[in-house]
């Protein structure tokens, strides 16, 4: 017999077992993704120096560096050059084998001729597309790729490659990889019809180690007489070899069919297929003629759609410790490469197992098929809809021989908010409608399943000591199919465990009851904190059939509970939203709130991705203070804290970080509170938002002022300290004061963190770092952030290097519109008002025509010890001011009344100055580093050399009017009585790359090139339509205006 109190605490001790992860997966998991986005990273590196000189063309025209014979493309490969451009104005016939290990090879279709190719005019549409084939009665791959090296890759661009007639003996039908340690991305492939193929009729992966990544890539029509009618992957080289697929947003693998296992692909020996395509509008829901284009490709049909097996697993089979990851919305690493998209999840429909039923009962897995030890199956924002097990088991799933099955939600950002992971409509002939685990191991959370069915466990069927937890999910409007016998929801059979915990069973419709829980030893069903309201389901609980095993129930609402074995359990109405409209949220009033006290550690959040435990302050507890079933209900979408009766959050005994932990995203801060704590904001998107006199006012969403926020005293932390950089999530902070009395760290840091920030109508001042630190006001180091700054004032700050910002790292950027400014920060090293390194990128569409020392808009009075007393920027580093209005899609910024300005900022030390104090307005140096100014107002900026701008070693200076509508008809862009203590008065370039048209320089001063100073060799200078008047030498006897 089972020892159920040790079930019950190794249940406590796995959860968060994944809290230190990334991506909230299994650790070995996260690792190869790592790689795989270290190998997107590379590729997007190439792509950068893509239609470089050493490529040759190939096709049918007289420009054609290879134009005669049968193996033209086999031939440009052999001749060592790196890219090999494929007109598609001729037919290719080869088998083409790729051994070079000292190339990493591209080959670009699209090409209407060699001209184009040679001119790098390529076509992305899919008629383009250059085709390939195998010559007639030939069996071998189109593409055979072997004995390449680590960090070797190749590149397939634009190109269909259609597989023909394998004769039954070839693996891999369009490309093979064999014994290759090589990388390669598809980017616009096709491969399409490979028939009568051993396995891997598209393509198939064969003892090697090597990441293949599929970028808007079509696995098609194919068919093998083995297994994997679309991939194949194995390794049989016996050296424990790991190979990685990733099927990215816009990529189908459909329409394929195996004769044997895995009709879309075929998995084993530790190969890893990860999956992030698919649309939240997928077309194939509803079949119809026209979900198909002239070109025979499934419109709309992102991910594992359609395929079929004879027999397992008709969209995926698994074994011997291989993987599939399933995962929507967006995974990010700190370089800003992404697999997947937030607005859709990844999609698994209308796949089918056993599509010849001549051997039911043994075959199983609709979708997928997994077995063995340390396989393993993660699901995480997907949408499995249709799938079918005919005549089998396992509509969706089917696990054996203790496989993996891991159905989670990673973070608040979802394709669908409520149904984030959503099985619809899948059905088994026989057991488990969606799921059915034989020995393995299921965990699921966050999941909604409705509309499943089979004959035996509409929902799941577990039998040979499976273990199944779920956890705040959904089960609604499953069995009811007049061809199939709904009988139970839910079996447990020899030996099985089920355990229950925050879920919600309702207005399902099987037969016989809910539960059939056969009287095996140790067979089990746990139930916890649960809602089972399900009257035309029967009991909760169905005896006879083989009797009842061992049964505990605990805090469990439901429409009977006579058949329940445990305590604290009730009949009663749990009051949703609206079932009807199947809203399974409870109501303000439903008697589930606050019902329990916590009996095992729920995951902490719902199914909504809100914190559990939230103690409704207007009803009394039953038990305790958590909610029952999936749902944690909230009286509203935010949060309030103040010290006053109405707030939700009472700020004398609870912090801003209580409410932001509740995960309800949004909270309202009253002025009548103190703040002193620090703030984190770890992988959520969230909304602070100031400004409400009192909780009454934050109630009525009537913010009129600021709220204080004090930074942390005496200690090394920010006031907001933004980490995550797993997804990438939305954060506004708005309608406060963040000041810095005691601080000796950033107001706001954001380092190694993906996430888009909005600062709206704030003020960060008086933020004072420890020298040799970084970013006064704010400090984003390394990751990827989007940061923009709408009325807001960053002042009075100080560091070592950006005294209000700091950015390293050229996957940031940095938009500064409305009223707002950088402004009287200081640096006791580079960069008064902002730092920029490492391609950061700031764009500032923010300024007034009229500015003087006391301004705050703009970038006004800062202070560098060193060089850019309002900024500096080297290494790749971007810097526009936008002083135009700008228009696009997503509406205007900007306007045509004011420039952007940069005034009264100060490189070195007044009166005092030292050969290191150049650039008072902005220093740019480095080669690739630019500065664009469009519509600029520079002004009484005081430096060493080049009084306004220093452009050194190659960087990049651009000045220019774009519109007719300028704040000054005649001065758009106006340096003014800007003062260089020696050379440069304006500007200054020592080695740097000068465009200047449409400006207007006066009054500026330099003791030589009082307007602009050049020197060095490379030094490079195209000056148009600009007036220079009266600018003057500071009594000097050199009176040169450009020198």
């Amino acid at each position: 017999m089972k020892n159920y109190l040790l079930f019950w605490v190794l249940l406590l001790l796995m959860q968060g077992s994944f809290a230190n992860s990334k991506w909230g997966l299994k650790p070995k998991l996260e690792h190869r993704l790592t790689q795989a986005l270290d190998v997107s990273s590379t590729y997007q590196t190439r792509q950068l120096s893509k239609g470089g000189i050493n490529f040759v063309t190939v096709g049918s025209d007289s420009n054609c560096d290879f134009r005669v014979g049968s193996s033209k493309i086999q031939n440009a490969i052999n001749s060592g050059a790196s890219e090999i451009r494929i007109a598609s104005n001729d037919v290719y016939e080869e088998n083409i084998v790729i051994n070079n290990p000292a190339i990493n090879l591209t080959l670009r279709g699209g090409f209407s001729s060699c001209t184009a190719a040679s001119s790098n005019i390529q076509s992305d549409l899919q008629q383009d597309w250059t085709e390939i084939t195998r010559p007639h009665g030939q069996r071998d791959s189109i593409f055979k790729i072997t004995g390449l090296p680590v960090d070797n890759m190749t590149v397939f661009e634009n190109i269909k490659i259609v597989g023909g007639d394998g004769q039954g003996n070839t693996s891999g039908g369009g490309i093979q990889w064999d014994d290759t340690e090589s990388d390669a991305v598809l980017q616009n492939v096709w491969l399409t019809d490979g028939f009568n193929m051993a396995t891997g009729g598209g393509f198939s992966i064969v003892s090697s180690s090597t990441t293949v990544i599929l970028n808007n890539a079509i696995i098609n029509n194919n068919q093998t007489n083995g297994s994997g009618g679309g991939i194949y992957c194995n390794d049989f080289s016996g050296q424990s070899r790991f190979s990685t697929i990733i099927l990215n947003t816009k990529s189908q693998l459909a329409f394929n069919h195996a004769n044997q296992f895995g009709g879309g692909a075929a998995l084993s020996d530790s190969c890893l297929l990860a999956s992030f395509a698919g649309s939240s509008n997928p077309a194939i829901v509803n079949k119809t003629q026209n979900n198909f284009n002239p070109n025979g490709v499934i419109v709309n049909a992102e991910g594992i759609m359609l395929n079929g097996a004879a027999g397992s697993g008709g969209g995926v089979y698994l074994d011997s410790g291989a993987g599939l990851l399933i995962h929507g919305t967006e995974l990010c690493n700190t370089s800003a490469q992404c697999f997947g998209d937030v607005q859709n999840p990844a999609n698994v429909m209308e796949n089918t197992a056993n599509t010849n039923p001549l051997t039911p009962a043994t075959l199983a897995g609709g979708a997928i098929y997994a077995t063995g030890v340390n396989t393993d199956v993660t699901i995480s924002a997907a949408w499995f809809n249709a799938n079918v097990a005919n005549q089998a088991s396992g509509g969706a799933i089917a696990l054996f021989d203790n496989a993996n099955l891991t159905i989670n939600r990673n973070g608040s950002n979802c394709w669908n908010p409520v149904r984030c992971n959503l099985f619809r409509a899948n059905q088994a002939s026989f057991a488990g409608g969606v799921i059915y685990n034989d020995n393995g191991n299921v965990d699921i959370s966050h999941a909604f399943f409705e509309g499943n069915n089979a004959n035996l466990g509409a929902a799941m069927y577990t039998v040979n000591n499976a273990q199944t937890n779920v956890d705040a999910s959904v089960f609604h409007h499953n069995g009811g199919f007049p061809e199939l016998l709904s009988n139970h929801l839910f079996v447990a059979n020899s030996g099985a465990d089920y355990f229950f915990k925050y879920s919600t069973i309702a207005d399902n419709d099987t037969n016989i009851g809910i539960f059939r829980i056969k009287n095996d030893p140790g067979t089990m069903l746990l139930i916890n904190s649960s809602i089972i309201d399900d009257v035309n389901s029967g009991p909760v609980l169905a005896f006879g059939l083989g009797g009842s095993g061992f049964v505990s129930a605990f805090c469990v609402m439901a429409h009977e509970i006579s058949s329940l074995n445990g305590s604290s359990n009730t009949i009663d109405d749990p009051e949703f939203v609206d079932r009807l409209n199947r809203d399974y949220h409870l109501s303000n009033t439903s008697p589930a709130i606050d019902y329990c006290n916590i009996l095992t550690t729920p995951t902490n959040k719902d199914m909504d991705f809100q914190s559990q435990g939230w103690d409704n302050p207007n009803l009394s507890n039953f038990l305790g203070f958590y909610d029952i079933g999936a749902d944690e209900n909230f009286t509203k979408n935010y949060f309030t804290i103040g010290s006053d009766a109405a707030c939700d959050f009472d700020s004398t005994t609870q912090t801003i970080q209580d409410a932001i932990d509740t995960g309800v995203g949004e909270v309202r801060i009253a002025n009548n509170g103190f703040y002193d704590s620090a703030i984190i904001i770890n992988d959520i998107s969230v909304k602070l938002r100031g400004g409400f006199l009192d909780c009454s006012a934050a109630d009525a969403n009537n913010s009129t002022t600021h709220t204080t926020i004090d930074a942390p005293g005496g200690v090394n932390i920010p006031a907001i300290d933004i980490q995550g950089a797993g997804l990438e999530n939305v954060i506004l902070i708005e309608h406060l004061s963040i000041t810095g009395d005691d601080s000796n760290f950033s107001a706001i840091s954001a380092i190694g963190a993906v996430a888009k920030i909005t600062l709206n109508d704030l003020t960060i001042i008086g933020h004072n770092i420890d020298q040799f630190t970084f970013g006064g006001g704010v400090n984003l180091s390394g990751g990827a952030i989007e940061l923009l700054l709408n009325d807001t004032l960053i002042i009075q700050n100080s560091a070592f290097n950006g005294g209000g910002i700091f950015c390293d790292g050229n996957f940031s950027k940095i938009t500064v519109t409305g009223d707002s400014g950088i402004s009287h920060n200081t640096a006791q090293g580079f960069g008064g008002g902002v730092y920029l390194t490492n391609g950061c990128e700031l764009t500032i569409y923010s300024g007034v025509s009229n500015p003087d020392a006391s301004t705050n808009i703009g970038i006004s009075g800062n202070l560098a010890y060193n060089q850019g007393g309002g900024i500096y920027a080297d290494l790749g580093a971007q810097v526009t001011l936008y002083g135009h209005e700008f228009c696009d899609s997503n509406g205007c910024v900007g306007n045509n009344t004011n420039p952007v300005n940069i005034n009264n900022n100060i490189s070195g030390f007044p009166g005092s100055p030292t050969n290191n104090d150049r650039g008072a307005g902005i220093y740019a140096s480095g080669q690739d580093t630019t500065v664009n100014v469009y519509a600029g107002l520079f002004k009484d900026n005081l430096g060493n050399n080049g009084g306004a701008i220093y452009i050194n070693g190659l960087a990049s200076l651009n000045v220019s009017r774009l519109s007719a509508d300028c704040w000054d008809a005649t001065k758009c862009n106006y340096f003014l009585s800007n003062r260089s203590i020696t050379t440069g008065g304006a500007i200054q370039s020592d080695q740097g790359l000068l465009n200047i048209s449409s400006a207007y320089f006066e009054e500026n001063e330099g003791t030589s090139g009082s307007a602009l100073y050049l020197f060095g060799s490379n030094s490079f200078a195209r000056i148009e339509g600009s007036v220079f008047n009266n600018n003057n030498n500071a009594g000097n006897s050199d009176d040169f205006v450009i020198r």
